[in-house]
């Protein structure tokens, strides 16, 4: 048996019989980045010497990822085509789908990114006590719609009453923006952390 090899859109193709062998391309390539959670439609295109090969069954698996397919396989139509619609993982990384027909199997390989920024949440507790003339730090994490920490977004400190330690500070590696608040007489306080024209957080100071 003659073991025939070749390299799909960067992917590792492997024969696993005599033949016809078939050859597999997709619609997508390898190292594409998308955003965490996204739906990817992959169309699978099945040739044999350059012709497009009708009712070959091709199915998908995931390898990587933590991601999911709509479905585990089809046929391909009169020009060679079958097409999946591929889930994503939730957290940022390498995503890998493993493509296989009747001859040969292939793999390809995604990057999924950290989505936009959207939501801001307290570190902790969101509520505080903290003496007159004493302080206390206030914590808030930006993330993007599926819970993912991101980095380097300038969030905005407002107090009416108070001093806070900084206006604006940027979220750190693990997302989270930080300030010192004082006061210098008893009573009710709050702080709101905001991420510009997406979302806030109302933090409650007691000082006493």
């Amino acid at each position: 048996m003659s073991l025939l090899t070749a390299c799909v859109n960067g992917g590792d193709t492997t024969a696993v019989s005599n033949g016809p062998f078939y050859t597999i391309t997709t619609s997508v390539s390898d190292s594409v980045k998308f955003p965490v959670g996204s739906v990817v439609a992959v169309r699978s295109t099945i040739t044999h010497d350059a012709a497009a090969v009708r009712a070959a069954p091709v199915g998908w698996t995931v390898k990587a990822g933590g991601g999911s397919v709509n479905i585990a396989s089809a046929s391909t139509d009169t020009l060679g085509h079958a097409t999946v619609l591929w889930t994503l993982g939730d957290t940022a990384g390498i995503n890998t789908l493993i493509i296989a027909t009747t001859d040969r199997a292939d793999t390809l390989s995604v990057i999924t990114t950290i989505g936009d920024p959207a939501y801001v949440v307290a570190v902790g507790l969101d509520s505080s006590l903290t003496a007159v003339g004493g302080s206390t730090t206030l914590q808030a994490r930006v993330t993007d719609k599926l819970g993912n920490n991101v980095p380097n977004v300038p969030i905005s400190w407002t107090t009416l009453r108070g001093t806070l330690s900084a206006a604006v500070v940027p979220s750190d590696s693990k997302g989270i923006s930080a300030v010192t608040f004082s006061a210098t007489a008893p009573g009710n306080y709050f702080v709101t952390a905001e991420l510009a024209g997406r979302a806030t957080h109302i933090f409650h100071v007691l000082v006493q």
